[in-house]
């Protein structure tokens, strides 16, 4: 408990360039550049009230954009985890972005993150994750700004999530050439979500639901 983790350059490793699992707690993990792992950063196992805060994960060590770079599969992925903090991370490149999946992926937070150009989904809540929050106020250093990916946001499987405050498909400069090449944000077979106080522009669909427990 409380350790922290910062400033380091994790890179080339096989599985997890960084795992926090079996109920570690309370630790912070921040300012590291985290890429070209098999995932980046993975938060597992009932491990809960952590900090990703300031992290480059898919991206060279200034947090650009640069050609092989990205985690082959998952940027962050917290699994079974609850009351983590996913925060103002530079999150690039990756397969999947930030991606929070199963029963006990409860309450977590992911606010003032830029999620772009990742292969797949910027954000996909999955396998029954609750009650977490993308996006948390109309501060700037709140909003998440996630654009040019395949996807911006999907739920799926998802139940009493919020999404709001963010931008998707654009950033602060309302750009419009910068949407996601799919939905800003997917609803497929979830309940009880609210998505709200959004700006979605310039995507290849705005919102969808679908799904018949949809």
């Amino acid at each position: 408990r409380e350790n922290v983790v910062s400033s380091n350059v994790i890179t080339h490793a096989g599985l997890r360039g960084m795992h926090v699992t079996a109920g570690a707690a309370n630790n912070s993990i921040g300012s590291n550049t985290v890429s070209a792992n098999r995932d980046g950063i993975v938060v597992d196992e009932l491990a809960h009230d952590n900090s990703l805060s300031e992290n480059r994960v898919g991206t060279g060590e200034d947090g650009s954009l640069s050609p092989g770079f990205g985690n082959a599969d998952f940027g962050i992925l917290i699994l079974d985890s609850p009351d983590n903090l996913v925060s103002e991370n530079t999150i690039r490149a990756n397969r999947r972005g930030v991606s929070i999946g199963g029963q006990d992926a409860l309450r977590n937070i992911v606010l003032g993150n830029l999620v772009t150009n990742q292969a797949l989904e910027g954000v996909l809540l999955f396998d029954g994750a609750s009650r977490n929050t993308i996006g948390f106020s109309d501060v700037e250093d709140e909003i998440n700004t996630i654009h040019s990916n395949g996807q911006g946001v999907r739920l799926e499987a998802a139940h009493d999530n919020f999404v709001r405050f963010n931008w998707i498909g654009t950033d602060g400069t309302l750009a419009v050439d910068i949407g996601n090449t799919g939905e800003g944000v997917a609803i497929v077979g979830g309940q009880r979500n609210e998505v709200h106080h959004n700006i979605i522009l310039g995507n290849g669909a705005g919102i969808s639901i679908a799904g018949a427990l949809a």
